[in-house]
């Protein structure tokens, strides 16, 4: 159930995504990205009249895929050419054993919620253009691709396509509330940690929790205010939320808990950006309030920005 896609966090650089000779890949976390909500940008220009440009899985990274089994695709994208936003084809390709191509679907794209900043920014869902679809991968169908082009008229223009948040993932059976996002799998070791279960809610926010100091402050030579040195600029903070659950919702924390005594992802409530976690030593999900077959279940983990 965990989303099959590789690097859709982008933490891996740009491997698992290609793209067509005018374009050059990198990954960006300053302008339609940030810390914890990196975008994968194509950037580069057309040699030729209507010559489509196309950023897509490389073949060797295609997500797995079971055919007749429900799907959630999901992702924010967008193009400019010629420094114009210009509507981007957002197309799911299946593929069989061999790699044959065997169907392909498009995605449909809803306007952004927010404008008034610009488009596609930051790492900021609410601003991108964004497609969540559920699909059934047809039969034979053992893989499937995740594909954004653009076709722009003129030889020579400039044109930038951008990806947030991709994600392909198995429903599990009965949910219809959206799949919570995921960074996929990772060629490095260092990032192959478990995810933050997709069965569960989304958390009920509270107060934010409490920051580890981000500098050390000293005395300077004249007196007023402490002179201050950064030690940081993301700090590792405490979480403490709740989230709902049912008695199955309640058995999968519980065993998430229980093997899961290191570090895990997690996309921080309020902030949405990719998270590094560890349950806090007095963490473990405890019942704070019995309300029938629903129940609140209260825990605390360290976050630390990916």
């Amino acid at each position: 159930m965990a989303n099959t896609l590789t690097n859709a966090g982008f933490l891996d650089g740009t491997t698992g995504w290609t793209k067509t000779a005018q374009l050059s890949l990198s990954v960006d976390d300053t302008v339609r990205g940030s810390p914890g909500r990196a975008a994968l940008v194509a950037t580069g220009a057309t040699t030729a009249t209507n010559q489509t440009q196309t950023v897509s899985v490389d073949a060797a990274h295609r997500a797995a895929v079971t055919a007749g089994v429900e799907v959630e695709v999901s992702l924010c994208a967008l193009a400019t050419v010629a420094g114009v936003i210009t509507p981007v084809v957002a197309t799911v390709v299946w593929h069989a054993a061999g790699g044959g191509v065997i169907a392909s679907e498009t995605l449909s794209l809803r306007e952004p919620q927010i404008t008034r900043h610009g488009v596609g920014l930051k790492g900021v869902r609410s601003t991108w253009p964004t497609a969540r679809q559920r699909l059934t991968p047809p039969a034979g169908a053992v893989s499937a691709d995740l594909r954004l082009s653009v076709t722009p008229a003129a030889s020579g223009a400039a044109v930038v396509i951008a990806l947030l948040k991709p994600q392909i993932a198995a429903v599990p059976p009965g949910r219809s509330e959206p799949l919570s996002w995921q960074p996929g799998l990772h060629v490095s070791e260092d990032l192959q940690l478990p995810a933050w279960p997709h069965e569960l809610r989304s958390f009920d926010l509270g107060p934010d929790g409490e920051p580890l100091p981000s500098g050390v402050e000293f005395q300077g030579e004249s007196p007023g205010r402490p002179a201050m040195r950064r030690t940081g600029l993301s700090p590792a903070r405490q979480f403490a939320g709740s989230v709902r659950c049912d008695p199955y919702e309640r058995a999968v924390l519980d065993d998430f808990w229980r093997t899961t005594p290191g570090d895990f992802w997690i996309v921080e409530p309020g902030s949405d950006r990719l998270c590094v976690a560890r349950f806090a030593v007095d963490g473990q999900p405890r019942l704070t309030e019995d309300k029938g077959e629903v129940a609140t279940v209260s825990l605390n983990l360290w976050l630390e920005t990916a």
